[in-house]
C-alpha cells in the first residue's frame, strides 16, 4: 500500500456559539483545511464526516454547505472517537488507492450542561453511572488514586498544566492560562474526587483534515506532507465498567506502534484522551510512556510539560482546549500537524518528528493514530 499524508488541517475555536449549527462549524474546518492545502473543494472526491449527537445525514447536511458534487459522504458516530474514525478511514481509502483525495471532518454543537450518554442499558441510567463526564471517571479516579497513592494536588495540577497549555492555542475554549492550583482545589465539587476545573468544558468546534497520496500533495501544497504512519480503530472486549485500566486504549496504541514501526520510546509528543484529570495519568500508562501507577511520577518529573522529554496534550485537550465529542480527536491531529510542521507557535516544542494520537470514544471505542514527518 502507498502512504497517506495530510497535506492541510483547519479548525473551527472551541467555545460556545448559540448563533450556530453543527454545519456551520464543520464548514468552517473544512474551508480552512482546504485553505491550508490550496486544494479546491471540486478535488476532493469523498467526505468522512463524524460526530456524536448530529445525528443521521449530518454529513449529508455538511457536504451541501461545501457544495452538492456528488461525492461519496460517510456519517460516522464513535463518540469521541468520531473525528479519528473518519481520519482512519479517509487514510485507508487513499493508501488502497480507492481514493486520491478526501476530507476528514469532525464537529459537534452541545447543549450546556453533562454531555448526554445515549441508548444506555436502563439499570445504568437508573444508578446514574453513566452520566458524562462524572460518575464513571469519578468512580475510576477513586479506585486509581487508592491503588496508587495519587493525591488530589497532584490531579489539580494536570488542570493547571493544560489550562497553560491552551492558553497557547488559538482554537481553545479557555484563553486563560491563571488557573491556580488552590482554585482547582476549591472549585464546585462535581463528583467526588473531579471539581469543576478537574473536567473539560462541554464545547461546539470542528477540526478538519484534508488526506491524500503522496502524488496529489505534490500537485498542491509546498508544505511538508504529514505521513499517517497508523490509523487504528478498535472496541471493547470487557463492560467499560468492568476495565478501570481500559485495555482497549493499550492495545489501540501498541497495534499502531507495529504498523508503524516504533514504539513508545520513539515518540517526541502524545495527545492522550483527558477529558478529567486522572485520564491523562491512566492514558499516559496505557500507551506505554510509564508503567502502571507512574503517570504521577513522570508528571511531577517535568517530563510530560512542553519543555520535557515527552510532551502531552500540548494544546490542553479536552480539559483546556475543550470537550468537543465528534471533533477532539481531529483537533489533536491538527494540533500534531503544526507540531510536525514547526507551526505551533508558543507552544511549539523542540524539532517533534514522531507523535501518538491516542482517544477514547464512549461506547466501546478507542483511536490509535501515529504522525510523522
Amino acid at each position: 500500500m502507498r502512504d497517506a499524508v495530510i497535506i492541510g488541517v483547519g479548525m473551527h475555536k472551541f467555545g460556545r456559539y448559540p448563533d450556530k449549527g453543527y454545519a456551520d462549524l464543520a464548514e468552517v474546518a473544512i474551508r480552512n483545511a482546504l485553505n491550508d492545502a490550496g486544494v479546491p473543494w471540486k478535488d476532493v472526491q469523498a467526505l468522512y464526516a463524524g460526530s456524536a449527537l448530529a445525528g443521521p445525514t449530518s454529513a449529508n447536511n455538511i457536504c451541501g454547505r461545501m457544495g452538492l458534487s456528488g461525492i461519496p459522504v460517510y456519517n460516522i458516530e464513535a463518540y469521541c472517537a468520531s473525528g479519528g474514525v473518519a481520519l482512519r478511514l479517509a487514510a485507508e481509502a487513499v493508501a488502497t488507492g480507492l481514493l486520491d483525495m478526501a476530507v476528514a471532518v469532525g464537529c459537534e454543537k452541545q447543549e450546556r450542561g453533562f454531555i448526554p450518554v445515549l441508548n444506555q442499558p436502563q439499570w445504568a441510567t437508573v444508578q446514574g453511572l453513566e452520566v458524562m463526564p462524572c460518575t464513571g471517571p469519578a468512580l475510576e479516579a477513586q479506585v486509581y488514586m487508592e491503588t496508587y497513592g495519587v493525591t488530589r494536588e497532584q490531579l489539580a495540577k494536570v488542570s493547571v498544566k493544560d489550562r497553560k497549555n491552551a492558553a497557547l492555542t488559538p482554537y481553545s475554549h479557555y484563553s486563560s492560562g491563571d488557573l491556580t492550583v488552590e482554585e482547582v482545589l476549591n472549585a464546585p465539587m462535581i463528583c467526588d474526587p473531579l471539581t469543576m476545573y478537574m473536567m473539560g468544558p462541554p464545547s461546539d468546534g470542528a477540526a478538519a483534515a484534508v488526506v491524500c497520496s503522496r502524488r496529489q500533495a505534490r500537485k498542491y501544497s509546498s508544505k511538508t506532507p504529514v505521513v499517517i504512519a497508523a490509523a487504528v480503530h478498535g472496541s471493547d472486549k470487557f463492560s467499560p465498567l468492568e476495565d478501570v485500566y481500559h485495555e482497549l486504549r493499550h492495545r489501540v496504541s501498541y497495534q499502531a506502534y507495529e504498523k508503524a514501526g516504533c514504539g513508545p520510546e520513539d515518540l517526541n509528543f502524545a495527545q492522550l484522551h483527558n477529558p478529567v484529570a486522572s485520564m491523562e495519568f491512566i492514558c499516559s500508562e496505557n500507551v506505554g510512556l510509564c508503567g502502571p501507577g507512574e503517570g504521577a511520577r513522570i508528571f511531577d518529573e517535568g517530563r510530560t510539560l512542553l519543555s520535557g522529554d515527552i510532551p502531552v496534550c500540548t494544546d490542553g485537550g479536552f480539559l483546556g482546549r475543550g470537550n468537543c465529542p465528534g471533533a477532539s480527536t481531529l483537533a489533536y491531529v491538527a494540533e500534531s500537524v503544526w507540531q510536525l510542521r514547526g507551526e505551533a507557535g508558543p507552544r511549539q516544542i523542540k524539532d517533534p518528528k514522531l507523535g501518538l494520537i491516542c482517544h477514547g470514544g464512549y461506547g466501546h471505542h478507542a483511536v490509535g493514530i501515529i504522525l510523522k514527518k
